[in-house]
């Protein structure tokens, strides 16, 4: 044990601080490449697999456009199903409704006119809302409300501030929703 003690001691001794330094550079390189390259190889191979799915996805969808463009009827059938029949204007509103809840936009009363034109394959149903709020409530409200009705179009905007010391403003919002004739 004490001859083994010895030959590290003039091991230690004959490698010198050069020694010592590139053995310390040598282990340093050992664990970097343990600690960030060969975790990084394996995040390499796995974005390299979501690039590839990506690529295929992408050809996929560029030989679908590719393909021949819908006519005019199939693009305006295909437009029309967006809106929401004229049954489900009940369902329409109560969203609309949801929506004013959600933001604090309070809803006392509404008047509801519906226009039938024979011509035109979407019926219009004209709301006004009286309501009172602050005015980011206001926007918030109509900004939602547009993006959760598809059929929904804000068609007049009239606000007022009886006294400029509150922040509640009266508004008065006229949209108009737009329904197709089916169920």
């Amino acid at each position: 044990m004490k001859r083994l003690l010895w030959q590290l001691q003039h091991l230690a001794v004959a490698t010198g601080l050069p020694g010592w330094v590139g053995m310390a550079l040598l282990l340093a390189c050992a664990l970097g490449w343990a600690l960030a390259v060969n975790p990084m190889q394996a995040d390499i191979q796995r974005l390299d697999a979501v690039n590839d799915s990506v690529a295929q996805r992408l050809s996929a969808r560029a030989s679908a456009v590719s393909a021949l463009p819908p006519g005019p009827q199939q693009q305006l059938a295909e437009f029309q199903q967006r809106f929401t029949g004229e049954k489900q204007i009940a369902a329409s509103l109560g969203r609309l409704h949801a929506v004013a809840k959600r933001h604090g936009v309070v809803l006392d009363q509404a008047e509801f006119r519906f226009a039938n034109n024979a011509e035109e394959s979407l019926l219009r149903y004209a709301i006004v809302l009286p309501v009172k709020a602050d005015y980011r409530a206001i926007r918030r409200f109509i900004r939602e409300a547009l993006l959760e009705l598809p059929g929904l179009a804000i068609e007049e905007v009239n606000l007022r501030r009886n006294d400029p010391r509150t922040t509640v403003i009266e508004a008065q919002l006229r949209f108009v929703l737009f329904v197709t004739k089916r169920d």
